[in-house]
């Protein structure tokens, strides 16, 4: 990509509900100092339904690309255009191959805020060479999925004092306002594909990982001390993300794999019930087509009420918060076993947070491409992030914050 394009990112799907906090965040970084001169478009298959939103979220110099997803030449020509694509436009697994193929073509670099693991997994398996060769970036998970816990457990790592061998995470909502029915699509068609993701694995030669130092079995529901919140084992895409950065290192330096375990958090012992039956429910319904069907029709019963058409409200989003606390042990300096606790926080995580994740992403890429790997491929966002100033550059903006709490200590 050594000519100029016409953009340096461009937002696929603008139109969607989540393109649209990452237009409106992209708008804002152009005017702090240093991002003036930042060339960005919005893109979707509407003109007019692209002009609109602009006009909706107030900006009046806003730059266009009309593509469909079912048009790979309209694809290939936005990616032409284009330094770094963030595709907004899911669920992945129904459209997000064409755009990740018309990238590797145009030589155009990727990311997207997929939290769906088995498209994340199915692109490395099919496109990792194609990328290298290319010379691009195939990122997915760059969003609240997955960059706190993938991107935390290396700001972790970093600051152990030793060797670190495993971690357990606690998800915290607080005023949690919930989501739009897109992402609750996405969340069922994860599911629904779990037999298709352990067949892809199944089908890979690679070596199996070492087991290692394994956190401690606590059952379904449990408490904990420190937080006094009671916790459920979290079934998200973050285990997934952060196992394939720990096999990257174990394959490229035969480092040891940290294992993750990560669990919500909630107030009572019954919603911890509840919430537990209700992923068991959801996993069974989701294996039919007709049982994906109900849980659409019926998103706001099965969601618990934070599935919404439209999704929340911006006044409500801003009263979110949320927090990520990893508590990790392994072995200190000494040889003695120690422990070190950190902790991710930030603003609503659904949009606000992760706009502000996929916008950093991209602009390591533009900023700081000589800090990532040599070679293209696709990377998690540990692998592709790690030597960039992304966790300094999310802690101005004030919106994802990445601390210890308590440094390695002996227990």
């Amino acid at each position: 990509m050594s000519a100029k394009r016409d953009f340096q990112i461009t937002v696929f799907g603008a139109t969607g509900f989540t393109g649209k906090y990452v237009a409106e965040e992209l708008h804002r970084i152009q005017k702090e100092k240093g991002h003036e001169q930042l060339r960005w478009a919005m893109a979707g298959r509407n003109l007019q339904k692209l002009k609109d939103a602009a006009k909706e979220l107030g900006i009046e110099d806003a730059e266009y690309i009309t593509a469909d997803i079912n048009i790979q030449k309209s694809l290939n020509q936005m990616c032409m255009r284009s330094d770094v694509i963030i595709d907004c436009a899911g669920p992945f697994q129904l459209y997000g191959e064409p755009v990740v193929k018309a990238c590797i073509d145009q030589k155009c670099h990727y990311i997207d805020v997929s939290g769906e693991t088995y498209f994340i997994e199915m692109m490395e398996q099919k496109y990792h060479d194609q990328a290298q060769d290319a010379g691009v970036f195939i990122v997915s998970a760059c969003g609240f999925d997955s960059i706190p816990h993938d991107v935390g457990m290396t700001y972790t790592e970093e600051n152990f004092p030793g060797k670190l061998e495993y971690v357990e995470s606690y998800i915290e909502i607080f005023k949690g306002t919930g989501f739009n029915t897109g992402t609750w699509e996405s969340f069922i068609l994860s599911i629904a594909n779990h037999s298709k993701l352990t067949r892809l694995r199944h089908s890979q030669t690679r070596a199996k990982l070492p087991k290692g130092r394994k956190p401690p079995n606590k059952g379904t529901v449990s408490y904990n001390n420190a937080l006094k919140k009671w916790c459920v084992i979290f079934p998200g895409p973050d285990g997934a993300v952060v196992h394939r950065t720990q096999r990257y290192h174990y394959e490229a330096t035969g480092k040891q794999p940290v294992n993750l375990k990560t669990y919500i958090t909630l107030e009572s012992r019954f919603q911890a019930f509840a919430l537990s039956i209700g992923f068991i429910f959801i996993y069974l319904l989701s294996g039919f087509g007709w049982g994906r069907s109900i849980l659409m029709q019926f998103c706001g019963l099965f969601s618990g009420g934070m599935a919404k058409k439209g999704g929340p409200s911006k006044e409500k989003l801003k009263d979110t918060t949320f927090a990520i606390t990893l508590f990790g042990r392994g072995q200190g300096a000494d040889n003695t076993d120690a422990k070190i606790t950190t902790r991710v926080r930030g603003v609503d995580p659904g949009y606000i947070a992760t706009s502000a994740l996929l916008v950093e992403s991209a602009l390591c890429i533009i900023d700081n491409r000589d800090l990532m790997p040599k070679s293209g491929g696709v990377y998690t966002p540990a692998v592709a992030f790690a030597g960039t100033p992304m966790i300094e550059n999310l802690k101005k903006s004030g919106k994802v914050i990445f601390e210890v709490l308590e440094p390695g200590s002996k227990d």
